[in-house]
């Protein structure tokens, strides 16, 4: 028959993938982030208080304290917490300041107490000291920021804060008679 054009022959190699449009490709990419994002409203920050703070052991330049945070995660995943910064303040003068990265994992729908160690010198608590002056109370203030790595999410930093008095005796006594040996005095 005239005109008539046979079929071709089969071939084994397929037939190329059309080109994907640009903008297929941006739609997917924001669908695709759009849904990470929204992973997010799901998670539920963690619930962080400073339960204490305690002295655990002197040595001859400075004294061990443990700092414990109760955390609450109220999450069906259990979070990883990645890290600790801390800083101690005495009458608004810094007392001492650090980070600690040791990775503690949160079970899911769970509570943990996380212990916190830290050293502080002699050499700091005496300048802390020489600022009391003739105060009747010290004001100690703990600041800790919590860093989650939370998957899909990202890094999640919660915050905690502690302030406290911290009643002195009511023997006064005049540090530099202290420090060179002298005994102190009791007034009343």
């Amino acid at each position: 028959m005239a005109g008539q054009t046979s079929p071709p022959a089969a071939s084994a190699v397929p037939p190329p993938v059309p080109p994907v449009p640009a903008a297929r490709l941006i739609l997917f990419a924001a669908l695709l982030l759009a849904g990470c994002a929204g992973f997010g409203h799901l998670f539920k920050e963690p619930k962080v208080e400073l339960a204490e703070a305690t002295v655990s052991g002197l040595s001859r330049s400075g004294a061990s304290l443990i700092l414990s945070f109760d955390i609450a995660n109220p999450n069906g995943v259990r979070i990883p917490l990645s890290g600790v910064d801390y800083r101690v303040s005495v009458n608004g003068e810094r007392l001492l300041a650090g980070s600690e990265n040791d990775r503690v994992d949160i079970p899911a729908h769970a509570a943990t107490r996380v212990d916190v160690p830290v050293t502080l010198r002699y050499d700091d608590i005496l300048k802390v000291l020489k600022t009391l002056g003739d105060h009747p109370r010290a004001l100690y203030d703990i600041q800790a920021e919590l860093r989650f790595a939370v998957p899909v999410v990202g890094t999640v930093k919660v915050p905690v804060e502690k302030r406290r008095e911290i009643p002195l005796p009511e023997l006064r006594f005049n540090l530099s008679d202290f420090l060179s040996g002298s005994h102190p005095e009791s007034h009343r």
